[in-house]
């Protein structure tokens, strides 16, 4: 014997001596003071830490220890801390401590033991997260260790009882326990598995297992508290049954559950008659081990709703080489199909044929619940590829389909061949199908890891068709848009990861075509560019043609994941057929030239259309530039060579037109209309000048038969020009006005203005009261050509739906008249105060016709004239000086 080796044996049982001697002493001092809180002496604390721990820094904290005769040591509230507050803690237990380990030679120092309220404290574990509420062993002496546990892990109930056979040898030496280094494998082998630990939520599960190297044990989970309900997986009704035939080299284990149920926040799988085979065998240096699973019945419920009819799945493996296989036969799928890895290499063989009309399965995408196959017929074939295009690609596949539809798009026949990677990278190289209205050709690849994909589609191309299988942003994309003729050709290639993040996606797609209609506008032909990244939807062209001309412009719609308050932006440039297309650029710009009748402009307009938002403000801006190419009508005035900008920025929508021609008259015009949710006012200065009367009284009735001015009288009737000349007789007007109020009642404005009107036969107008008539049926003793007017200077007051005015001047060759008073636009009334006097050399009339007139002359100058302007009443007042 090695006679170091004898030393360290001595002076180790010395040791173990020394703390039998102060065992004992304590117990004797138990018995004298029963049940009264002890401290440890720290020798002899030290002592047992020193003997069963590696650690040397270990703290020893209690609140109670108590000792007994027959050596068994109990204690309350236990914690041993390493200087990192990592460590261990017992709320209560016993040891009971093999008397005869010393003087028998025994090698281990326990016999048996009971703790409650067992845990852990590391860097990853708090005391609550794993706690044994009871831990119960019995005969550690013999050859079994017999154990019986209660614990709480993670929020989940969990009970364990059972008998593991010791396996150690008597010549062994008794290892101390380093508890730095098991808590720092805790916190490595299951601490990094914690955060997905949390989210599992057992429901009676229970598992036997015998035989396992000698062992059985049966265990019990359940999860006792939801405080927190971030489960994530369910695991529930799952009675399983494990049995090892052990051999040094060979086990067979076999489990089956009727029920085994398996749920997420989105999806719940439960599967009928589970059944597992587990096969291992050693032979010679290499092992291999054989997994089989059969599957009943599996109902899924959530995001994929539907039955799977029973299928099989077969897995071997050895150091060298894996192979899985898939089986399954039923109405619905009938398939074998094979996926064998050898060093790295992969190959796939077999068959699946799928028959829609036998298979229930419903998918909810985009908020709608979506049929996932449906039609006659797919299948597939997985063959070696004996031509690869790359090394690399050792499988080739074909797929053949028969009026066949994935997610309910229309159904359609489709061809495809392609090659699969050993990391199963699937690359479709040729793939043609016809689906609805749409016949195309291209390509797919997809990996894996992540789960990326890229469609290359090339052909006649019907959009809509293929809405269902990507996001909401693709049919709202064409919601607007019809193909009333041939479908366009498109080019497109989409990508992205399926799952992956928000707003991956990519697109990018040209499409050209013929007859095209969006939002009841029509083209003749186009070519449109698609574009579609993480950020927004764009669609731009620079070649749009139309009956009226040509258009470049882009619509952008930002992604729905960025939470942008816009739904819309826009750029327009070119010829712009107002009338047929209105209604692109929303409800707000379609209100704001609603009064405008005109078939094509010059325009270049920019702006943004905003969702709508709980304050109910209005956010919309836009900026259009106009030109007239031809006259357009606005509320019924026929304009003419306008140019001129509009901005909207809010609720605020402000115009300036330095010049336009209404009544071959020049204008200008400046306005600013304010929308308070209330009632939308505007505010205007605006000025005309030398405009024809016959051509302004026919732009005044167009506008009252449309429907836009209600205070002019169907009997009022406009004087012509001739054929559109020059007239010298026709009136000229020109008006300048200074006006707020609100748009959709004219009549409630207010402002100051100044009318002029030059022409021969001025006193015969109706709002006028009709003067030279009235003055003529007096039959006042003064030539006729006293009576006749050709200018008047209108200065005046708009309140509401009264001009009010305070120096009227009616001037003609012999006399003027002048005059205050108001005229109301609502009821067609006047009330005005008029003086005639003459002015130049007027002849005087006979003395006898004096004489017969002397009661009217001397009432003569001072006029009242009352009632509708179409019939007014005259009355002359007494003559003031």
């Amino acid at each position: 014997m090695n006679p170091r080796s004898t030393y360290n044996s001595l002076k180790r049982k010395i040791s173990l001596v020394k703390l039998t001697l102060v065992i004992l002493l304590i117990q004797i001092t138990i018995l004298l003071v029963s049940n009264v809180k002890i401290a440890l002496p720290k020798f002899a604390s030290d002592y047992i830490i020193d003997s069963i721990f590696l650690d040397s820094n270990i703290t020893l904290d209690y609140e109670r220890i108590k000792f007994t005769a027959r050596g068994d040591i109990w204690f309350n509230n236990l914690k041993l801390y390493l200087p990192d507050l990592t460590g261990i803690k017992c709320r209560k237990g016993k040891l009971s401590l093999n008397r005869s380990w010393i003087f028998k030679n025994q090698k281990i120092l326990i016999d048996n033991f009971s703790l409650e309220g067992f845990s852990f404290q590391s860097k990853k574990f708090k005391f609550h997260d794993i706690e044994i509420e009871k831990l119960e062993s019995c005969s550690l002496k013999s050859k079994d260790f017999h154990f019986d546990i209660k614990s709480v892990f993670l929020r989940n109930s969990m009970r364990v009882k059972g008998v593991i056979a010791q396996k150690v040898s008597h010549k062994d030496a008794f290892k101390k326990i380093g508890l730095s280094t098991a808590l720092k494998v805790l916190d490595k082998e299951l601490g990094q598995h914690l955060d997905k630990l949390r989210q599992f939520k057992f429901e009676n599960i229970n598992l036997k297992v015998t035989n396992l190297y000698s062992s059985t044990f049966f265990l019990k989970l359940d999860t006792i508290s939801d405080e927190i309900n971030d489960n994530k997986y369910t695991l529930s009704s799952c009675n399983a049954d494990f049995t090892f035939q052990e051999n040094p080299n060979y086990f067979n284990g076999f489990a089956t559950a009727e029920c085994l149920n398996y749920s997420t926040v989105a999806q719940s799988v439960k599967s009928q008659q589970v059944e597992v085979n587990v096969l291992s065998a050693k032979k010679n240096s290499s092992s291999s081990k054989q997994i089989s699973i059969e599957c009943g019945n599996t109902n899924l419920v959530g995001k994929i709703t539907g039955l799977l009819k029973p299928f099989a799945i077969n897995f071997n493996f050895n150091e060298t080489q894996s192979n899985l296989c898939f089986i399954s036969s039923n109405t619905s799928l009938e398939s074998c199909i094979s996926y064998k890895n050898v060093e790295d290499n992969s190959v796939i063989n077999g068959f699946a044929f799928l028959n829609p009309r036998y298979l229930s399965l419903e998918c909810i995408k985009n908020d709608i619940p979506l049929k996932v196959f449906s039609g006659d017929s797919l299948r597939l074939l997985f063959r070696e590829n004996q031509s690869p295009t790359d090394k690399s690609y050792k499988t080739l596949f074909t797929l053949q389909a028969k009026n066949f539809s994935a997610l309910e798009v229309p159904l359609g026949d489709y061809s495809f061949i392609g090659e699969i990677k050993n990391d199963l990278t699937l690359k479709i190289r040729k793939a043609l199908g016809t689906m609805g209205r749409s016949i195309v050709e291209g390509n797919y690849s997809q990996t894996w890891n992540p789960l990326a994909f890229e469609f290359r589609l090339t052909g006649n191309c019907f959009p809509p068709d293929i809405n269902n299988w990507l996001g909401p942003w693709w049919g709202k994309l064409w919601e607007n848009f019809s193909f009333p003729e041939e479908i366009p050709h498109g080019d497109f290639i989409i990508s992205g990861i399926w799952g992956g993040k928000i707003g991956n996606s990519k697109t990018f797609g040209i499409v050209e075509a013929g007859t095209i209609e969006y939002k009841k506008f029509n083209t003749i032909s186009s070519k449109i560019v698609v574009k579609v990244d993480e950020n927004e939807t764009e669609i731009f062209s620079n070649n749009l043609s139309h009956k009226e001309g040509k258009l470049s412009g882009k619509l952008s719609f930002p992604r729905k994941h960025k939470g942008s308050p816009v739904f819309l932006s826009f750029l327009l440039d070119g010829q712009y057929p107002l009338n047929a297309a209105r209604e692109i650029f929303g409800k707000d710009f379609q209100d704001t030239v609603k009064d405008i009748n005109a078939s094509c402009l010059l325009c270049s307009a920019s702006g943004e259309i905003h969702q709508p938002s709980a304050d109910s403000e209005n956010h919309n801006q836009f900026s259009v530039n106009l030109q007239t190419i031809e006259p357009i009508y606005v509320k019924g005035f026929k304009v003419k060579d306008l140019y001129g900008e509009v901005r909207k920025d809010g609720n605020i929508i402000k115009g300036n037109f330095p010049k336009f021609v209404i009544a071959d008259g020049t204008n200008q015009l400046n306005f600013e209309q304010d929308s308070n949710n209330i009632e939308e006012i505007i505010r205007l200065k605006f000025s005309l000048k030398d405009a024809k009367q016959s051509l302004l009284l026919q732009d005044f009735h167009r506008a009252k038969d449309g429907g836009f001015l209600e205070f002019v009288s169907e009997h009022e009737k406009a004087i012509p020009s001739q054929n559109g000349s020059n007239n010298s007789d026709d009136g000229i007007i020109s008006l300048s006005l200074q006006a707020e109020g609100p748009l959709n009642n004219p009549l409630q404005f207010e402002g100051t203005g100044i009318l002029q009107i030059k022409e021969t036969k001025i006193g015969q107008i109706s709002i006028f009261g009709k003067i030279s008539e009235g003055l003529k049926s007096f039959k006042i003793p003064m030539p006729s050509d006293a009576f006749v007017f050709n200018e008047l200077l209108l200065p005046f007051e708009l309140n509401n739906e009264t001009i009010n005015f305070d120096s009227l001047s009616l001037k003609g060759p012999l006399s003027k008249v002048n005059a205050h008073g108001n005229i109301n636009l609502s009821s067609g009334t006047l009330d005005l105060i008029a003086k005639l006097s003459p002015i130049g050399n007027i002849p005087l009339p006979v003395i006898g016709n004096i004489i017969e007139l002397t009661d009217p002359f001397t009432r003569l100058g001072v006029i009242k004239i009352t009632g509708n302007y179409i019939n007014p009443k005259w009355k002359f007042l007494p003559f003031q000086d």
